[in-house]
């Protein structure tokens, strides 16, 4: 490869990884404006509902059996966001600092138990402490003190959820503590869902620096891997896609015993709403990368 040609091939990589960049951003927004979307949707419910839904989720926490498993459910309001936030993210600490790099990463996905004893004493005294007005609390607990959002922490076993406002997310959330905390299976779809995803940066790497042959047949793995680029790249999503589906339809179960059928049916069709999210997210993304690819081999061409 001469100088001219290894030009070429800096500028077409270049220029792949700038679409990919452009396209990816795209992807992003659009993808955020279609979840915005969907996600306010189910807060707009009757203050009657919002009683009903939190009623409902403290009998579905209790039939759930989650509190034997030591997975604990935190009403997050403006009020109490500091401690939380201190609290979990001082159990957080913890966990790190008592656990090697491999047992912290399977830790994150959920398979190694937290030291439930030391997060109980740090529970009972937490709400007694005086609320610092100087701690920062970080963005994402501030939006579930605002009923913005709600998430399932498998590194803690914590639920952290703005009951009054979001009430109809919480069985979701449970879903996943569920799955984190389920059959052999249910683990093994969460490691992989936390390891594959890692390989994208690899497949768009291979995307980008492999050349495509005269022929345009590539018959050797990285060819194969470089023609398939956005679909591998869908491919490594599917396990989440599927673990938060899962966690919709063990979510619902759970609803289907507090709620009566015009309740379970918003409840359904705001974790359906919510699950088309990851999907709609996952394609864009896997689109963004086949499309860098195919950028980068048109200025090589």
């Amino acid at each position: 490869m001469d100088c001219s040609e290894i030009k070429n091939y800096a500028f077409a990589s270049g220029t792949g990884f700038t679409a990919y960049i452009v396209t990816n951003n795209i992807a992003k927004k659009v993808s955020k404006v279609y979840s915005n979307s969907l996600l306010n949707l189910p807060i707009n419910t009757s203050l009657n509902e919002q009683e009903i839904f939190r009623d409902a989720t403290y009998a579905a926490y209790k039939n759930s059996g989650l509190k034997t498993k030591r997975v604990y459910l935190h009403d997050v309001k403006p009020e109490n966001v500091q401690w939380i936030s201190r609290l979990l993210n001082k159990k957080s600490e913890i966990v790190l600092e008592n656990n090697k790099f491999v047992k912290n990463y399977l830790n994150i996905c959920g398979i190694i138990e937290y030291p439930q004893k030391i997060f109980a004493r740090m529970l009972k005294k937490c709400p007694k402490e005086k609320i610092n007005k100087n701690l920062n609390v970080s963005k994402a607990y501030y939006d579930v003190a605002q009923g913005k959002r709600a998430f399932y922490s498998p590194l803690t076993r914590d639920i952290s959820i703005n009951i009054d406002r979001l009430g109809i997310a919480s069985f979701h959330e449970m879903g996943h503590a569920l799955n984190a905390t389920g059959g052999q299976s249910l683990k093994i779809l969460k490691i992989i869902a936390c390891i594959l995803p890692l390989g994208i940066p690899l497949i768009f790497a291979i995307g980008l620096l492999t050349p495509k042959k005269n022929n345009n047949k590539n018959n050797d793995v990285l060819g194969f891997v470089k023609n398939n680029a956005g679909k591998l790249t869908f491919a490594t999503m599917i396990p989440t896609i599927a673990e938060e589906g899962l966690a919709s339809i063990r979510g619902g179960k759970l609803a289907k015993n507090v709620l009566d059928s015009k309740l379970l049916k918003k409840v359904n069709i705001s974790n359906f709403k919510a699950w088309t999210t990851y999907l709609v997210g996952s394609t864009l993304s896997s689109l963004a990368v086949a499309f860098a690819v195919k950028v980068r081999d048109k200025v090589a061409k």
